[in-house]
């Protein structure tokens, strides 16, 4: 067998070990971004780089973009979250939505119809649908974050909000289930009202510790989609 030249060589070792290189001025590798857009629930704690999406990014060595605002719908209005997508893709999007939708149109009480234009109980239709129809069809893969649930003294009305955030998530679910490259992933397993301290003092958004743990389950969520 011929012996490979250092040049040669160099090149195998990055093909199997994927080096950033093996000679001076080799450029590094590009690590991955992770987009995220959403409501506030991704934004919190964006300003001091400490968002879930800041933390899953860091957990997987990747860059962030993280593009989520506060109060945002996905239907309609100011900065409204299909609006937020950069114009580049990116290998993976979190996308989170829906909590403002049925909070601030139906004061989270009779909101069916707002479920059914967010998504359809099969997932296949509606608002959410339709992004995550639109990123895939970019070539991204998509993450959805459901809501974890909400203390009884959460602020902003969000309290009564139960029912509905327990029927969008499972919405969501069917949505990922039937849609190829879309991962849902549960909050409820990290972030509980049983642990007080995951909640920010509102009650509604993340501590720095409940950010971390969402954070690291979104990281784990995207390593088992990559390992298959």
């Amino acid at each position: 067998m011929r012996e490979l030249r250092p040049s040669a060589r160099c090149v195998a070792l990055l093909l199997i070990v994927g080096l950033t290189g093996c000679a001076e001025g080799t450029p590094a590798v590009t690590p991955r971004t992770l987009h995220a857009i959403g409501d506030s629930i991704l934004a919190w704690h964006g300003e001091e780089g400490a968002s879930i999406p800041h933390v899953a990014a860091r957990t997987l060595g990747w860059n962030v973009r993280n593009e989520a605002v506060g109060g945002t719908r996905v239907l309609g209005g100011d900065e409204a979250i299909p609006t937020q997508l950069p114009e580049e893709a990116a290998p993976w999007v979190l996308v989170n939505g829906g909590l403002n939708d049925v909070n601030i149109t139906c004061d989270c009480g009779a909101c069916r119809e707002v479920l059914d234009a967010l998504v359809s109980e099969d997932g296949r239709a509606g608002g959410m649908p339709t992004l995550v129809r639109g990123i895939r069809a970019r070539g991204s893969r998509v993450l959805v974050l459901g809501y974890y649930a909400f203390p009884p003294g959460a602020a902003f009305g969000v309290a009564r909000c139960g029912d509905e955030m327990h029927g969008l998530n499972l919405r969501l679910a069917r949505m990922a289930a039937a849609h190829e490259g879309v991962t849902f992933v549960r909050a409820s397993p990290w972030v509980s009202p049983t642990h007080t301290e995951l909640y920010d003092g509102d009650g509604v958004h993340p501590s720095r510790r409940g950010a971390e743990r969402l954070g690291a389950a979104l990281a784990e969520a995207v390593r088992a989609e990559d390992r298959r």
